[in-house]
């Protein structure tokens, strides 16, 4: 992992994630970039001479998260603040790719119900090719030590795909508790070698065969497991699904109480 990721929108939501990727800044030696995008909504006086004073509120307010996250780790911590201009979801998007991972809150401004979930946070989930570590608002830091990681019968074709779950688990020494719910007849079982991804890291495989909702089993055996961390990987999925039917990804997001990392389907190798 060479670089991460912060979005931020300065919400009281936002510092749990803040101070999440401090500690994982510090902890993996890799810097964080801080970044606020001023959405199109917000951007109607940035115009002649009030442009220049409303940026410089904002790369204030940049400043003084930044120094939250510094104490939070005792000044060890390498960082940079950027400010873009632009509608939130498409400014993000744009540069995603450049990160190993993104942290971020799951909710934003506006404490959405679990449908709407955050916006800017909904659309990277469903549109990034890169992880995304959703920390829940008023999550306190804990390095991990046991990791849920739920699998459907889908194939991962690449170890990019994966990643930064391997990584993760190996410099915090975590365990990683592997989760299938049987489907039944159709359900076709783990489509791959484990030991190929998770060379020298301790897990067990533990499958479920009751009937209930996806999302509850996975929520239920983390809270059975005293895990600090939920990983899944997110599926896209057609449109009318996505109206009518939220994925277990984003249902996860909304109720689960501990941080979710969100690896994308990259496509088979």
């Amino acid at each position: 992992m060479k670089k991460i990721l912060l979005p931020s929108d300065f919400s009281e939501h936002a510092e749990a994630s803040a101070i999440y990727a401090a500690h994982l800044s510090r902890a993996l030696k890799v810097p964080v970039d801080i970044v606020h995008v001023t959405d199109a909504a917000g951007t109607i006086g940035l115009y002649a001479e009030g442009s220049q004073i409303v940026k410089e509120r904002l790369r204030k307010q940049l400043w003084k998260l930044s120094q939250k996250m510094h104490d939070a780790v005792d000044g060890d911590l390498k960082y940079d603040t950027l400010l873009l201009a632009g509608t939130t979801t498409s400014a993000l998007a744009s540069i995603a790719d450049k990160y190993d991972l993104i942290v971020m809150s799951a909710k934003g401004k506006v404490d959405l119900d679990y449908f709407f979930l955050g916006s800017t946070t909904k659309h990277l989930v469903q549109k990034a090719q890169t992880p995304i570590l959703v920390v829940p608002p008023d999550y306190l830091f804990k390095a991990p030590e046991k990791i849920v990681w739920a699998l459907d019968d889908q194939h991962i074709g690449t170890t990019k795909q994966i990643s930064p779950l391997p990584e993760l688990a190996r410099h915090f020494g975590a365990k990683l508790e592997i989760f299938h719910q049987d489907e039944g007849d159709q359900d076709k079982g783990f489509k791959l070698d484990l030991s190929i991804f998770l060379e020298n890291i301790q897990y067990s495989i533990h499958y479920d065969f009751n009937d209930t909702s996806i999302t509850d089993s996975i929520i239920e055996f983390a809270e059975s497991e005293q895990a600090d961390m939920i990983c899944m990987i997110h599926h896209r999925r057609p449109l009318l699904q996505k109206l009518f039917n939220p994925s277990n990804t984003i249902s996860s997001i909304s109720k689960s109480k501990l941080p979710i990392l969100i690896l994308p389907e990259l496509g088979i190798a």
